[in-house]
């Protein structure tokens, strides 16, 4: 119970207006790591197909560097380097690897993990907002 209350209470902060403030384009990439787990590319996969299901779009899934305006980073703390400070830090004071962080910039998501099953929560969690 105290697991879970911690979960939605990180959503919660991390995820305000975010729906309101990413904006999904042809340009759209999903980014992963280059050394990137099955969780990962499952994550990947959930959010790519979500968003060709809901807008016709198939954004590509890379490994690492992208060029497109319109990114989406997927992964865990150890392998998120563009989360912010105080997010990584909130992130990192959590007491279960279930834990996640959704934070937009700009025209830049990402969806960050305390380790894999975080960040598989928070694609789901996202895909539910």
């Amino acid at each position: 119970m105290k697991r879970v209350f911690l979960q939605i209470i990180l959503f919660l902060f991390f995820s305000s207006s975010i729906l309101a403030a990413f904006e999904i384009t042809e340009n759209t990439e999903i980014v992963i790591s280059s050394n990137a787990e099955a969780s990962t590319q499952l994550a990947a996969r959930e959010i790519a197909g979500y968003i060709w299901k809901s807008c016709g779009i198939k954004p590509a899934v890379v490994q690492s560097g992208s060029r497109s305006p319109s990114k989406i980073f997927i992964g865990t703390l150890a392998n998120v380097k563009n989360l912010p400070r105080t997010t990584a830090e909130k992130l990192a004071a959590a007491q279960t690897p279930d834990a996640f962080a959704i934070v937009c910039r700009g025209n830049t998501l990402i969806i960050a993990g305390k380790d894999r099953p975080g960040e598989l929560y928070g694609v789901y969690a996202f895909l539910q907002e």
